[in-house]
């Protein structure tokens, strides 16, 4: 099977005396859109602009021989000398296609109807997996492009641990790797952490890794409950509605819906019996749990035992039962080891910071944030693979 990487380029160019007024759209050759959000550069000028929700773009530059480059998450990157530009240009890049084989590592291969079990329905044909993606099907997606030798692709899509001291490195190559053997539940000395989140990749990675995901459902000859689908990161829109919860959302951004709750009689109460209101989403709604009213702020319930992974402050009372930190973990946790929201999807607040469709952003927060950084609004930056930012897979219906 083959998942095709490519884009072609229109551009309609205005030369004028000493500069280049430069305009154009980005589009995907395989499927003629728009290809929102592409980063247009000169380097030498210090120039740098993004194309709109329509690909679109223009920019001026000094008439140079300096190099016009146009990238894409997913795409080869497009370069052109300035003054190499005609008044009209239209440029196809190379394919770049990846080989994929049927997987099987130690006996276990890809379970589609598990990951049909997995996918929760946001609105439409729009779904969203329950949990962060995790280090099983990651090593899966890796050992097929070393079947096939993609060597070029694996040195992008493979787990970076260049940024770590040897202890720290050791760590997570254990945390990463696939078990070399059945792990025997009485053995403390060696952990399984393939259902843990998959952290240290890049954002292309990610990406590749989405489109990976869908030739594997879209190609499997069995039991399956869509016909073609479509697995990709979220817009930061998108993520911030799937955190919310609330299958009964107006508007796609978080700040314009209006949430039903129950309000309790006193202010410790974690039942739901009360007065019923309608509010607004606000700097008052900060969890994933808002539904419990007086917890839409708190990250600890009555026993002082947390509701996610934060960075938590050593001022903050512990959970008596949560052993070791002061939540249970010290770095990432277990997927699925706290409730899921309303919509069924867990951690999405706290574990790890989830990419999102724009390069650098990643939203909720995570292990080694605070909570008030880690809220179902908050978006942090990070500026390549870390062991605080993971993903969550989101799933587009093509066909029934």
């Amino acid at each position: 099977m083959t998942i095709q990487l490519s884009v072609a380029l229109i551009m309609l160019v205005e030369i004028c005396a000493g500069q280049s007024a430069i305009q154009g759209v980005v589009i995907d050759a395989r499927t003629k859109l728009p290809l929102s959000r592409a980063t247009i550069k000169i380097r030498s000028q210090n120039i740098e602009v993004s194309a709109d929700g329509n690909g679109r773009f223009q920019l001026q530059a000094e008439k140079t021989s300096d190099s016009l480059e146009v990238s894409h998450v997913g795409y080869k990157t497009f370069k052109k000398p300035i003054n190499e530009v005609t008044s009209t240009l239209t440029i196809a890049l190379e394919d770049y296609s990846i080989q994929l084989k049927t997987l099987t590592i130690n006996s276990k291969t890809l379970n589609i109807r598990q990951v049909d079990n997995s996918l929760r329905r946001i609105k439409g044909n729009l779904y969203a997996y329950e949990t962060e993606m995790t280090n099983g099907p990651y090593n899966l997606f890796l050992q097929s492009l070393r079947d096939d030798a993609q060597d070029e692709l694996l040195s992008v899509c493979d787990f970076d641990l260049s940024s770590y001291d040897k202890p720290s490195r050791e760590y997570y190559q254990n945390y990463s790797a696939v078990p070399s053997h059945t792990i025997n539940k009485k053995d403390t000395l060696y952990k399984d952490f393939m259902d843990y989140p998959a952290v240290n990749i890049s954002h292309e990675a990610a990406v590749i890794f989405c489109q990976w995901f869908s030739e594997q459902y879209n190609s499997s000859p069995g039991k399956k409950k869509f016909k073609k689908v479509r697995f990709r990161l979220p817009t930061l829109n998108e993520w911030q509605i799937a955190a919310l919860g609330y299958p009964k959302f107006q508007s796609w951004v978080l700040s314009e819906n209006m949430v039903e709750v129950v309000i309790p009689n006193d202010t410790i109460s974690e039942t739901r019996k009360g007065r019923k209101a309608t509010i607004p989403v606000n700097d008052e709604i900060l969890y994933p749990w808002w539904m419990a009213y007086n917890y839409r702020k708190k990250v600890q319930n009555s026993k002082n035992c947390f509701l996610g992974n934060f960075k938590i402050l050593k001022t903050d009372k512990p959970c008596p039962a949560q052993i070791p930190g002061y939540d249970g973990w010290t770095k990432m946790s277990l997927t699925g080891a706290y409730f899921p929201n309303g919509m069924g999807l867990s951690d999405v607040v706290g574990n790890v910071a989830e990419m999102i469709d724009e390069k650098g952003k990643a939203c909720g927060g995570s292990w080694n944030d605070i909570p008030s950084e880690s809220t179902i609004a908050s978006v942090k930056s990070y500026a390549g693979p870390s062991d605080t930012v993971g993903f969550r897979l989101f799933m587009e219906v093509l066909e029934e």
